[in-house]
């Protein structure tokens, strides 16, 4: 994927790694597969902050043709920051289907778990999306 092309393949990237990770989080949900394995949500969280941060890498880098000049340390706080905020709404969205009691659509959960489920998703989030932005602006300083 990262080549001289890496422009060109990014978006085909960004959208096949987010068909696997709705594929695989649709799966999860069809087969309780976040019940039996608790442990497997984790992970998804995981993969969802770093596509999120993929796809902010992508719109600060390609989208107006380059023209987005910054320290790759304060590239690093927009990706990391942005994946936090996708993090969060994705948490609000978890939250309002428990409400509105939609099966399959929220986690489920009661009293402490709740709180525990939601702080350790964040977290997932933030280091999938911390990992995303240290190797995609680790990359891009390489390929230049």
């Amino acid at each position: 994927m990262f080549f001289k092309k890496e422009k060109d393949n990014f978006p085909a990237f960004l959208l096949t790694s987010l068909v696997i990770i709705l594929g695989v989080h649709i799966f999860a949900l069809l087969t309780s597969l976040y019940y039996i394995l608790p442990w497997f949500d984790i992970a998804v969280h995981g993969m969802g902050g770093f596509w999120a941060a993929s796809f902010i890498y992508y719109l600060l880098f390609y989208t107006y043709r380059g023209s987005v000049r910054m320290p790759c340390f304060i590239a690093f706080v927009v990706i990391v920051s942005g994946t936090a905020l996708v993090g969060v709404l994705w948490e609000f969205f978890e939250f309002a289907m428990d409400i509105i009691n939609i099966p399959f659509l929220g986690i489920g959960l009661s009293g402490k778990a709740v709180l525990v489920d939601t702080l350790l998703d964040l977290l997932m989030d933030i280091a999938g999306g911390s990992l995303a932005g240290m190797l995609l602006l680790w990359l891009k300083k390489n390929t230049l």
